[in-house]
């Protein structure tokens, strides 16, 4: 065959193709809207190159940065909440050991105090609980409103009024996270995922109250002892008002 007969081929089969595309079948089906993959993508990172729908280096590379951005980000925004709680059990390390300690602001706070959220009324008890060594139980007083977060910040259980024990007070048995043990009667069975735990508390203070003496308004401590021992463990009660120590929270 020639080289003009193979170019006259060439020619005709390449016209032939185009007539038949032009065709509209009985059984022909439009491509769907958006189906077709453009060979230019302008993105909010950036314009996206690709060849038949495959990318070309750059754009591979730009989309691989942005996935390493994007759960940097995410990374960051999930650790607030235990970076925050982390804060908050060194915070409470300055005044005493764990399990030990309750933070009280029996004279409210004032403006030395480097508390957000705290409210001027309110007369608050911080604890931080540790359960690594085993179960703690924490006596609630009556009328009081608190709760247990765990070290990633999430509420666990009331303790108090909204709690289980209606405002009565109450012996809430904490237990380690996996604990497989028994659990005695008579406590309020709290199960935090985390062996770390931030035990709070509060009551409002109404009416005009003398701060030199405990009575209506005033405030009881947390009594705190291990899960294990019958009698109670020596805890301290330390008062927090105009101490130069700080108590950080991020939110």
């Amino acid at each position: 065959m020639t080289r003009h007969a193979l170019l006259l081929c060439t020619i005709l089969a390449v016209a032939f193709t185009t007539a038949v595309s032009a065709q509209t079948f009985k059984m022909t089906t439009p491509f769907a809207p958006g189906v077709a993959v453009p060979d230019r993508i302008e993105s909010s990172i950036g314009t996206l190159n690709l060849d038949y729908g495959y990318p070309s280096a750059e754009t591979v590379d730009k989309i691989y940065d942005n996935l390493d951005r994007s759960r940097a980000l995410q990374a960051y925004l999930l650790a607030i909440p235990i970076v925050n709680q982390a804060g908050m059990r060194d915070s409470i390390r300055k005044f005493g050991p764990d399990n030990q300690t309750d933070v009280i602001w029996e004279d409210l706070v004032d403006p030395r105090t480097v508390e957000l959220t705290a409210n001027d009324n309110t007369i608050y008890n911080f604890i931080w609980v540790d359960t690594s060594k085993g179960p703690l139980v924490a006596e609630i007083p009556p009328k009081v409103l608190g709760l247990v977060n765990d070290f990633w910040y999430k509420w666990v259980a009331d303790v108090g009024i909204t709690g289980v024990d209606r405002g009565e007070g109450g012996k809430y048995l904490l237990l380690p996270p996996g604990y497989k043990g028994d659990v005695p009667p008579g406590y309020h069975v709290v199960r935090p995922s985390t062996f770390g735990s931030w035990l709070v508390f509060s009551r409002l203070r109404c009416g005009r109250v003398n701060p030199t003496r405990r009575g209506v308004g005033q405030e009881e401590p947390a009594d705190l002892s291990p899960g294990r021992r019958r009698e109670p463990a020596t805890h301290e009660v330390r008062q927090c008002l105009g101490d130069t120590r700080e108590l950080r929270r991020t939110g």
